[in-house]
């Protein structure tokens, strides 16, 4: 971020700040299909909110991934729409269609919506947005508002935090790693976190039809376009096959990923009568584009979308799109 970036951001962050102490009530939530970012970070915020006494609400209808639920235990989650309320915090979300129902219509009653993310593809719905896709995490963003809050960083904001920034991160692996990123880590573990013991329960805690789930798809890893493109696929009799509850999916698509010499992994997941699209670009390919084409969106490095049809027709559609953003970097 460049000095004045860096200057902006700061000051909008302080506009925030501002407008939720001056709030007669806040409520906070994030995107569907929630992941270990959005759900951290919307308990943080939420937890913060009222550790200075501002009245919030944290909204969530949805199933939480049984492997996060350890992120939400001790929090009071609001399903009805609370009666004083004028202001709004949505987290992590690219745009309003990745909002729950009930939640994005409680949006039409504020004041004031506020929009933090870190997604290219932010559509800018907020009437503040605090987008920055420098940042890692929409957590990192999430702890610099909490200190300019004023609210002192404890253990029970802390740990969500730092699952939202290991998530997004990839464990301090992915390419949006940067210095900041680490700089919050440390911040986090100086109030208590263990970052042993999350590993060890985000990730070796495995539910054994996990492990025969992604032996099946890993047998179905194939490379396209000479090498360069790894496809991997987790298809409904797979699921069905293994009685897995396909929202404990994740991690999948680092193995296709992992392969050498390829540009983008791509994972193909069948549901009903669409698949979803999750694809890593390891050079510079902009999978960002491709997403947004078809509907859905996310980083450079990472996005995904949801495309109607069968998985081959759905698979043909992607690589089509790859083949014609590849070729125009030659």
């Amino acid at each position: 971020m460049d000095g004045v970036s860096n200057i902006r951001y700061r000051e909008t962050v302080k506009e925030i700040a501002e407008r939720l102490l001056n709030s007669s009530g806040v409520i906070v939530s994030s995107h569907i299909e929630p992941d270990g970012d959005s759900i951290g970070c919307m308990v943080a915020m939420w937890r913060a909110l009222r550790a200075k006494g501002i009245n919030s609400y944290l909204i969530w209808e949805g199933e939480i991934p049984n492997r996060l639920k350890f992120v939400i235990e001790n929090c009071e989650i609001t399903k009805e729409e609370p009666r004083d309320y004028d202001t709004a915090i949505v987290l992590d979300s690219g745009d309003l269609n990745r909002l729950q129902p009930a939640f994005r219509n409680m949006l039409k009653n504020c004041r004031v919506v506020i929009n933090i993310d870190h997604h290219k593809s932010n559509s800018m719905f907020g009437d503040i947005n605090l987008v920055d896709v420098e940042s890692s995490s929409a957590a990192e963003m999430a702890l610099d508002l909490i200190e300019e809050l004023g609210v002192e960083l404890s253990f029970d904001i802390a740990l969500p935090l730092y699952v939202g920034l290991i998530t997004d991160t990839g464990n301090f692996s992915y390419a949006n790693t940067n210095r900041k990123s680490h700089l919050t880590a440390i911040r986090l573990i100086s109030v208590g976190v263990d970052p042993y013991i999350i590993h060890k329960v985000l990730n070796e805690n495995k539910d054994i039809k996990f492990i025969l789930l992604l032996g099946d798809a890993l047998k179905s890893i194939k490379l396209k376009m000479g090498g360069k493109i790894a496809v991997i696929r987790i298809t409904s009799k797979m699921l069905d096959d293994n009685k897995f509850d396909p929202r404990e999916v994740n991690g999948f698509i680092e193995y296709a990923r992992a392969v050498k010499g390829i540009d983008v992994a791509v994972l193909l997941r069948e549901e009903d009568n669409k698949v979803k699209v999750s694809m890593r670009s390891k050079g510079k390919v902009d999978v960002n584009k491709i997403a947004m084409a078809l509907g859905g969106g996310g980083h450079e490095k990472a996005a995904g979308c949801e495309v109607e049809g069968d998985i081959d027709s759905v698979e043909r559609t992607i690589l089509n799109h790859l083949e014609e953003l590849m070729g125009s970097y030659k």
